[in-house]
């Protein structure tokens, strides 16, 4: 299963590489099913190869001009923040076990993956349904500050959680607030992931007992996916491989929440 895991690792690499979004969603997955890890470790191997991959691939985008350091540094400022007081204050005081009964039990890690496995429906419904771009042609450029703030919020809170970037909730808000383009709100957005997820794994670096061989060949293959994806994205349809991609997500998530469901409902 190793085996599949590292190959797995690289798919999210050249995944991302290819689309500039959407890979990193499966990082969680990958280490907690193929790596065996717990989710809690899990989401904190997430962070560092999550982060370390989006910066990566930030490089060539902020060359052609398509991340905007200002616009990013003001979201990111919001989310960081988050993903520190979630890391730091929320994260050490949850239970291991939720709820138990006599014939029930809910951990904080079955809990964790069934949030995960919505959270990747709702990505992949972001990659199967209309762009961006185009829903945002019908929707006021010049939204709310008040949606700005909520949204970097509420994505510190999901990388604080579980280790997820939330490009589905950054790229619409820079879209919609700052009237970014695509290609400048998902190459911004990579940027302002880089930062959410290296802050929140440096917030757990003082926890120790992480494997830095297995953590370093895992963002290294993903990195690897990164770099490739990117030299051959000009021979591929990057919308059918984002519908492809989306639809593949979804199946995934709906067989994670199903596996999730089973291990939940057995005494």
């Amino acid at each position: 299963m190793e085996v599949v895991g590292y190959l797995s690792t690289l798919l999210i690499g050249l995944s991302l590489g290819l689309m500039g979004a959407g890979g990193s969603i499966l990082t969680v997955p990958v280490m907690v099913y193929f790596f065996r890890l717990e989710p809690a470790s899990a989401v904190r191997y997430s962070l560092f190869i999550v982060g370390s991959t989006s910066a990566v691939a930030s490089i060539p985008k902020y060359q052609k001009g398509e991340i905007l350091l200002k616009k990013g540094i003001i979201f990111a400022s919001i989310s960081i923040l988050m993903v520190w007081l979630i890391r730091s204050f929320v994260i050490p005081v949850i239970p291991a076990v939720l709820f138990r009964s006599n014939s029930f039990t809910l951990t904080f890690g079955t809990l964790s993956m069934i949030i995960f496995s919505l959270l990747m429906i709702l990505a992949a419904k972001t990659m199967i349904g209309p762009k961006v771009d185009c829903i945002a042609d019908k929707i006021e450029k010049q939204t709310s500050i008040s949606v700005l703030i909520g949204c970097a919020v509420a994505t510190g809170i999901l990388t604080g959680l579980l280790g997820a970037g939330g490009g589905f909730l950054i790229v619409p808000a820079l879209t919609l607030f700052f009237n970014l383009d695509i290609k400048k709100a998902v190459g911004t957005s990579l940027f302002i992931i880089s930062l959410n997820t290296i802050s929140g794994f440096m917030t757990d670096m003082h926890i120790g007992g992480i494997d830095w061989i297995f953590l370093m060949v895992s963002a290294g293959l993903a990195i690897l996916g990164a770099f490739t994806g990117q030299r051959i994205s000009h021979l591929f349809n990057t919308k059918q491989l984002r519908l492809c991609f989306g639809w593949f997500i979804l199946v995934l998530a709906v067989i994670i929440l199903g596996l999730q469901t089973v291990a939940l409902a057995s005494p």
